[in-house]
């Protein structure tokens, strides 16, 4: 089977063809066994696999995501928020206001304020009640995602 020939590059010394293996292997994979390779040991692997669900915009991962966030690190959660960001689903309403609130990194909260307005006019309602806060933080985020998209 193709995907099994596939395979066997994620684990190629070199990143490029590493990623490209993983590209394709989430193109050849059934959906519902995408699960095993986002929590696959090896962090590359799981951030490569996480960028193509974003990019084929497969938001039935929107809660497999969710769970996978708290349980990385900085660097694997930016990724998350850019595929989040390219949903567009009010499933991440909550999920992504709730990071905007309280995550104290401002970056972050940036990338999931960008990934919150791109869920549309639900999104960009959420994001003006978070202005109600009166959070300094929030009215600079808000300010640069709407001036200019991350």
């Amino acid at each position: 089977e193709a995907a099994d020939k596939v395979e066997k590059y994620i684990y190629h010394k070199n990143q490029i063809i590493k990623q490209e293996a993983i590209r394709c292997l989430v193109r050849l994979t059934p959906h519902n066994q995408l699960e095993t390779l986002l929590n696959h040991e090896d962090k590359e692997v799981r951030k490569s696999v996480i960028c193509a669900i974003g990019e084929l915009h497969l938001n039935q991962y929107c809660e497999p995501l969710m769970l996978l966030y708290n349980k990385e690190n900085k660097s694997v959660q930016l990724i998350i928020l850019d595929a989040m960001s390219k949903f567009g689903d009010t499933l991440l309403l909550d999920f992504l206001s709730d990071i905007v609130l309280k995550n104290k990194d401002l970056e972050i909260r940036l990338k999931a304020a960008n990934a919150l307005v791109n869920i549309g006019s639900l999104g960009l309602m959420r994001m003006q009640v978070l202005l109600l806060n009166q959070d300094k933080d929030i009215e600079t985020i808000y300010n640069q995602v709407i001036a200019k998209p991350v």
